[in-house]
């Protein structure tokens, strides 16, 4: 009888073994590949559920910074990256919750509101406080003609070192950038802006006093200053940052790698055609030749720290970074900035790479991990690796990703090459080695 109990109790525990590998096989079989269309459809529910999760009650609400999207915690609603959702909330069409950031956080003589929270100031020691302004363009212009002229005052009087090539400063008065003074994350922050002031209707000129040219040739001489002084031309990638003499440091940091990726794709849709712009298309081109020799041959994403090897402690596969350059591949194709459609293919490969592998749905809403929160410009790459500093539903993360969005929605809605909704099996072979 003993033995019999025995027998029943390895056939019950091998018919519940069997059972399991059996379901798992099925719903494994039975679970369909997300497609292109499928994964954009995704990140536009993403995108509703962030708003829903942040509308305000009140319009002095959304003055008071602590959205959801916010690590950094900020009692302050006019930040760099609070900026950069709303222009991602703009591209992908949600219009109105821009407008009440907007209508909220704008006097009506211009300026930054601070009567509900004393602490929603303009902070005039960062460039990263221009960015705010951008999405502005998406809106009626008009009703904050006074905020965006303050601006672009502000940055005509911003200082600048001609030791960077005449760039600016990326935080006065700040004890971590003392060392290294520049970044190619301000690139992003202010030269757009500037792009953008400068293309306003010759109605506006008697308002301001915006040296078309002039203007133009200080963003091209900027840009053309950081592709001699801080590319690397073994590898063509570019380094994060340079110090007070205009040295750069040694480390290729992926997020910095992906605002000047932006940069230059928007500069080259803002700027005048000529032989300068077609130079900042050559370099934008050879740039990106470069980070698809350092994309993930599976994933098709970027490494936190692009210019090392695998074995740098938590130098993971990065959210952020990876969406900025993918938006930058898939508008180089979508723009005719290029017809080689490797870069459209790679852009794509990163867009899915992200929504696969760090996009989830779960029980109380959406996440989207292993995004980078901040950092300032460094020597050492592990500093760029630190642990904690990973988080998901991140500002710097989510608007890239929304922008690789619109993007990729761009390019499904327009080909007619596509059948189904789905991209092309075979990619360009970016990862050789």
């Amino acid at each position: 009888m003993k033995h019999l109990r025995h027998r029943l109790l390895i056939c019950i525990i091998l018919t519940f073994t069997l059972m399991l590998i059996a379901g798992i096989l099925f719903i494994r079989i039975g679970k369909k590949t997300p497609t292109l269309s499928d994964q954009i459809h995704q990140a536009e529910i993403l995108c509703k559920w962030l708003i829903k999760k942040n509308t305000r009650r009140r319009l002095a609400d959304y003055t008071t910074g602590h959205f959801t999207w916010d690590s950094e915690n900020s009692p302050r609603s006019w930040t760099y990256y609070n900026g950069m959702m709303m222009d991602a909330f703009a591209r992908m069409g949600e219009l109105d919750f821009v407008k009440n950031f907007y209508e909220a956080n704008i006097l009506p003589d211009g300026k930054i509101n601070n009567i509900f929270n004393p602490q929603n100031l303009f902070t005039v020691n960062a460039v990263d406080s221009v960015e705010p302004a951008r999405a502005i363009f998406s809106l009626d212009t008009s009703a904050y003609k006074d905020t965006l002229l303050f601006i672009y005052r502000y940055l005509a009087q911003y200082p600048t070192s001609s030791n960077i090539g005449n760039n600016y400063l990326h935080k006065l008065r700040d004890p971590r950038w003392e060392t290294y003074i520049f970044a190619l994350d301000g690139l992003y922050m202010a030269l757009p802006f500037l792009a953008q002031m400068a293309n306003q209707p010759p109605s506006w000129k008697c308002f301001q006093d915006i040296n078309t040219a002039e203007t133009y040739g200080t963003i091209f001489d900027r840009m053309e200053w950081v592709a001699s002084h801080l590319k690397d031309e073994i590898t063509g990638l570019y380094y994060h940052g340079t110090d007070k003499n205009g040295d750069h440091n040694e480390v290729v940091w992926l997020r910095g790698a992906g605002y000047y990726a932006m940069t230059q794709a928007d500069l080259i849709e803002l700027l005048p055609d000529g032989e300068r712009k077609e130079k900042l298309k050559r370099n934008l081109l050879s740039f990106l030749d470069a980070m698809l020799q350092n994309q993930d041959s599976q994933t098709g994403m970027w490494r936190n720290v692009v210019n090392t090897t695998d074995d740098l402690p938590d130098n993971r596969l990065e959210t952020s970074g990876s969406a900025m350059i993918a938006y930058t591949l898939m508008k180089t194709y979508n723009d005719g900035i290029t017809p080689d459609i490797k870069y459209l293919h790679a852009g794509l490969k990163a867009f899915q790479g992200i929504m696969s592998g760090k996009f989830r749905k779960k029980i109380l809403g959406y996440s989207v991990s292993d995004i980078y929160k901040s950092s300032s410009v460094f020597s050492e790459p592990a500093m760029y690796c630190l642990n904690g500093k990973y988080v998901e539903n991140e500002a710097k993360g989510l608007a890239p990703l929304f922008f690789a969005t619109a993007e990729a929605k761009k390019w499904l809605t327009k080909s007619s090459a596509i059948t189904k909704n789905k991209i092309p099996k075979e990619y360009p072979d970016t990862n050789p080695h």
